[in-house]
């Protein structure tokens, strides 16, 4: 069995699937990042409410969108949003 998570409360609900197939979870967990990288690159650069295990990768992402804040752009870089999917969904299994 494979688990999937999505577990910071700064992006909402948590969210825990299980899967049988390695590969369904892997194909689950991608679409889910892409779903959180989408919301996020349209949101305004901030740190949001969060624990403190969240608040060091939500910083990274802030220092990452540093150069587009310089130029105007008043949300997160693409590289940036995919760190915080990366960091907020995560597979456990055999």
């Amino acid at each position: 069995m494979y688990t999937v998570y999505q577990q910071f409360e700064s992006l909402g609900d948590p969210c825990i699937r299980t899967f049988s197939d390695r590969e369904d979870a892997e194909a689950y967990a991608e679409g889910l990042k892409l779903d959180i990288v989408n919301l996020i690159v349209h949101t305004q650069i901030c740190v949001p409410l969060c624990t403190d295990s969240e608040k060091a990768v939500w910083d990274k992402a802030v220092a990452m969108s540093m150069g587009v804040l310089a130029r105007g752009k008043q949300s997160f870089t693409t590289d940036a949003a995919r760190h915080i999917a990366d960091e907020a969904v995560t597979i456990d299994g055999k």
